[in-house]
């Protein structure tokens, strides 16, 4: 007869690996850079109806050669807007009835159940932090790269048929091809003013354009950006000292399709603004009176703000099969 337990297994315990491990969350470069710069950019903010970047949109215009007595000019004229936008709420709920957390704690709970869902909320906050940049604003969600990456379209209350300068520099794939080449002249296309600081801070794409561009470059080329590679993101190389990485939430279908984009961004004239005071914070949990269960809910305020939008740039149509 056949016992209910195993022989084995029942005067042997079994091993759990004490640690959880991730099959679904997938980092992003581009918003690890972001939130990392937040605090130098001065975008952790604590208060304000609205989020405005002050902007110089054009010379006074009152510079004049001058000889003897001539009369000068001295009149006004307005050379200053804002980039305007709204804060943007998010949270990520967790909870956990009692009887699992009764069981899991203790030695018996190696791997402990409230700390993971929590931990597991943060990253699902990023997953959808980062897929909300490499789109555009819907509903309640934030601006992204999509509304940013426009030489037509309002961005931040700004009309670039009125501001001509509010304008990302958007270049179609020829052919739907890119190569070393294409980026290195979507580079200079951006830093017009030949300023190392006016240059894209990062370059980004999906894996199958990221192949397809590396695969352009000599072997003795390929310059591997240690910042990039000490955060993590160890699939990367430098165009004009440029860190090209990939990015899983970047546009695109892949082989074969010209959908697909690389993004040229410049994350000191752009980047998140966060509210300090719901950077990710977790609320203190809370017990439902006629449920044996823990909720509680993790924070972000945040939006996409950008102070210099020819500084940005994004090459469309490729197609990493050609």
């Amino acid at each position: 007869m056949a016992n209910a337990v195993a022989q084995l297994d029942a005067i042997t315990k079994y091993q759990i690996i004490p640690r959880l491990r991730n099959d679904w969350f997938r980092g992003s470069p581009v918003l690890d850079q972001m939130v990392k710069k937040a605090s130098k950019n001065g975008t952790l903010l604590d208060s304000g109806t609205d989020v405005r970047c002050p902007i110089a949109t054009d010379d006074e215009g009152n510079f004049k050669w001058f000889k003897g007595s001539a009369i000068l000019d001295a009149n006004t004229k307005d050379t200053i807007t804002a980039f305007k936008d709204v804060w943007r709420f998010s949270a990520a709920g967790v909870s956990v009835a009692d009887t699992d957390m009764l069981q899991n704690q203790g030695a018996q709970g190696i791997v402990k159940l409230w700390k993971s869902k929590l931990d597991g909320a943060k990253k699902t906050m990023r997953k959808k932090i980062a897929t909300a940049l490499f789109s555009s604003q819907a509903g309640e969600s934030m601006s992204g790269f999509d509304d940013m990456l426009s030489a037509a379209s309002v961005f931040g209350g700004i009309d670039p048929a009125t501001y001509t300068d509010w304008k990302a520099k958007v270049t179609a794939a020829a052919g739907g091809v890119v190569d070393y080449q294409s980026i290195h002249q979507q580079i200079l296309k951006q830093c017009d003013t030949g300023l190392s600081e006016d240059k894209p801070t990062i370059i980004a794409c999906n894996a199958a354009t990221y192949g397809k561009a590396i695969s352009t470059l000599e072997p003795q080329k390929r310059f591997t950006n240690k910042d990039m590679a000490s955060a993590g993101f160890d699939y990367n190389f430098e165009v004009d000292g440029v860190p090209v990485v990939i990015d899983f939430y970047a546009t695109g279908s892949g082989l074969a399709v010209a959908d697909n984009k690389m993004y040229f961004l410049n994350t000191d004239q752009c980047g998140l603004y966060i509210h300090k005071d719901w950077n990710f914070k977790v609320n203190d949990a809370v017990r439902p009176w006629n449920q044996a269960m823990v909720a509680s809910f993790i924070f972000l305020a945040v939006g996409l703000w950008c102070a210099s939008r020819r500084l940005q740039g994004v090459i469309t149509g490729i197609n990493p099969s050609l």
